[in-house]
C-alpha cells in the first residue's frame, strides 16, 4: 500500500505523532541531515545510518507503512531497517556510538 507524500499528510504525521520531528532535528543536529536527505534515495552510509535510526526512533508510529510513507521509502524497507538496527548495534561500532550520540539528542529534546 503506497501513500502518497502530500503536505497534509506530513503536517498530520507530524502533529500526531512529534517523535517524528524531535527525531528528524536530533539527527539533523549531529549528523547534519535533513528530513529531506533522510526521504531521499541516496545510498550514501550515512543516509543510511540516519535511516535506520530515524526508523527506530519512531518505530512507534504505526502502521509502518505511515512511517514508511513519511520517510518516501517502501513499508518493507522500513520493516526491514527497524529489524536490523539490532545487529547494526551489535556488529558496527561507528554505527553504535552514532546511534548513541543521536539517541541523546533524542531523548533531551523529548
Amino acid at each position: 500500500m503506497k501513500i502518497e507524500l502530500t503536505d497534509d499528510f506530513k503536517y498530520r504525521m507530524l502533529d500526531r505523532y512529534p517523535q517524528l520531528k524531535t527525531a528528524a532535528d536530533a539527527i539533523f543536529t549531529i549528523m547534519g541531515l535533513t528530513l529531506e536527505d533522510i526521504r531521499s534515495k541516496k545510498r550514501y552510509r550515512d543516509y543510511v545510518f540516519a535511516r535506520v535510526i530515524f526508523a527506530h526512533l519512531c518505530e512507534d508510529v504505526y502502521p509502518h507503512y505511515n512511517l514508511a510513507a513519511f520517510m518516501n521509502h517502501d513499508h518493507a524497507t522500513v520493516s526491514y531497517w527497524i529489524k536490523v538496527y539490532k545487529d547494526m548495534r551489535g556488529y558496527d561500532k561507528s554505527f553504535d556510538e552514532l546511534y548513541t550520540t543521536v539517541e541523546a539528542e533524542f531523548n533531551k529534546n523529548k
